[in-house]
């Protein structure tokens, strides 16, 4: 019953390409124009970088091959154009990273194992070629940091309960990532290094349990990551921690209540408070950038995108909504500068469609109390997204305070109906 229902909405849900579009500024009003359409259906996560003074954009999918593409300048426009296909199924994240003058890519899957690939610069054309695997189930986020300035590590989130993190080993017999240690967080779907004040912390976001920030301990037995504190977010999807007038920052997504934010405070025992929340419903991606002289927020929900500024009041200092993108079952939300303009792309979804209906479609049988329904809502949340469409959004950087600029990406997704079956079950 769970496989024909799942496979019935697949069916019906509408498959879209990644959209882009470019922010222009206009006498009357400023507005978004569509500049391409990118083939990349059930999009899950997006990464720009540079290499040797190239533009890249990578597009994982969960259905598909993930690409490669390259920022081409044409004659008669710009444009993204697809470079390498890589063959990765279940794919929910992309990280890029550079190490020893070598560039890397790691790439999640919900299904297979975590692919670390490096790039390889060809006779007859460059693209990334797989290094090793890391062995992690359910892989949802992976994030990658320098610690000591010179150790390289990563850590591999898992909906399934543990968490692995790695770091970097020169052996004679090659180079990889070996284990270091596991952390145990129910339905991780996403994670944050930051540095605060000399010490390292990570925070794995929980969909169905607590969000739990680790810090690094040295001691005379080793190094590793212990539990610093817990925030009780019900249905966190996303972290994002940033700086801001010199106070530590914490925003988490939340797709079933409130979404957070929280300052740093240094007491008797540091730890993140709650400074703000808000009201986005399935909110699944958070991002915070600067942009001339403000600063933004934005969430991407069911409903709308939500782009904030920071405002500095009387009263006390808060996120004040500036605009509501009209971009419903929004999913990831990222921002890059490139050719002197601010883009923003987010990917959107239909998840919370494919939940409702699977919901319904079980009738008594399923209550939403129950473990198996959040257990269930986590997957379908991460993964559900069907007809997913990455509108990237230019923002040219003008005086004033406009629209935003975001990161580029996209997000995580995981419908593989198999392990969807196996999550029912268990």
């Amino acid at each position: 019953m769970v496989r024909a229902t799942l496979i019935s909405l697949l069916l019906t849900a509408a498959l879209g390409d990644t959209e882009v579009y470019y922010w222009t500024d206009g006498m009357a009003t400023d507005k978004f124009e569509h500049h391409q359409s990118i083939a990349a259906p059930d999009a899950t996560d997006c990464e720009h970088f540079l290499i040797d003074g190239y533009y890249y954009m990578v597009v994982t999918s969960y259905t598909g091959p993930t690409k490669v593409l390259y920022w081409h300048d044409g004659w008669t426009g710009d444009t993204f154009e697809e470079q390498q296909s890589l063959a990765i199924l279940s794919a929910t994240d992309a990280k890029y990273f550079q190490m020893k003058d070598y560039h890397y890519l790691l790439v999640t899957s919900f299904t297979e194992s975590t692919k670390v690939l490096y790039w390889k610069d060809g006779f007859m054309s460059d693209g990334f070629v797989e290094h090793e695997t890391l062995d992690v189930q359910d892989a949802t986020d992976v994030e990658h940091w320098i610690a000591d300035d010179s150790h390289h590590y990563v850590v591999v989130a898992s909906y399934s309960g543990t968490s692995k993190v790695y770091y970097w080993s020169d052996g004679y017999l090659g180079d990889s990532f070996s284990s270091h240690q596991d952390l145990h967080v129910d339905s991780a779907t996403d994670t944050e290094h930051f540095v605060i004040q000399g010490t390292h912390y990570l925070v794995v976001a929980s969909f169905s349990g607590e969000t739990k920030v680790f810090h690094w301990y040295h001691g005379l037995s080793g190094q590793a990551f212990l539990l610093h504190h817990t925030l009780n977010i019900p249905g966190a999807t996303d972290i994002e921690y940033f700086l801001l007038n010199s106070y530590h920052y914490l925003a988490v997504a939340s797709s079933t209540g409130e979404s957070k934010l929280f300052y740093w405070h240094d007491g008797l025992g540091d730890s993140f408070l709650e400074h703000q929340s808000f009201a986005v419903a399935g909110a699944t991606h958070v991002e915070f950038f600067p942009m001339i002289s403000y600063e933004y927020l934005v969430i991407s929900g069911s409903d709308a995108t939500k782009v904030m500024y920071w405002k500095d009041g009387f009263t006390g200092d808060l996120f004040q909504e500036h605009e509501s993108i009209d971009i419903r079952q929004g999913k990831d939300v990222k921002h890059f500068v490139m050719d002197g303009y601010d883009w923003l792309a987010v990917t959107v979804s239909s998840k919370e469609y494919l939940v409702q209906k699977f919901l319904q479609s079980q009738g008594p049988r399923l209550s939403f109390s129950s473990p198996a329904v959040t257990a269930m809502l986590g997957v379908a949340l991460l993964i559900a997204g069907v007809g997913v469409a990455v509108s990237a959004l230019r923002l040219r950087r003008s005086a004033g305070r406009t629209v935003s600029s975001g990161d580029v990406a996209i997000s995580e997704l995981v419908a593989d109906t198999d392990a969807l079956d196996e999550k029912l079950v268990e």
